[in-house]
């Protein structure tokens, strides 16, 4: 099934299990965030690329601010939104 973000149109598919977690994408550095335990996953669509940033935080979804390049990662255990610099 097709998505439509910012006039492009998205297929999904997938690349491997991730689990629980969430997911947001950064359409202007092409980069899909994915949020799974105390864990951040970048991966770079243009090269295939990926890399792991660990938080200090069971985190359980994400929201990116691509003009910033901050990602907002929620903790469930404290109901709170911790920001992280993606430089």
């Amino acid at each position: 099934m097709p998505y439509t973000f910012r006039t492009r149109t998205l297929q999904r598919v997938s690349v491997a299990f991730v689990g629980a977690g969430g997911i947001a994408a950064d359409s202007e550095r092409q980069r899909l965030y994915v949020a799974h335990g105390a864990q951040l996953r970048e991966y770079n669509v243009l090269t295939g690329k990926s890399r792991a940033i660990d938080l200090d935080i069971d985190a359980q979804s994400v929201a990116v601010d691509s003009s910033t390049r901050t990602a907002f990662v929620a903790d469930p255990d404290t109901n709170a939104v911790h920001a992280l610099g993606l430089k």
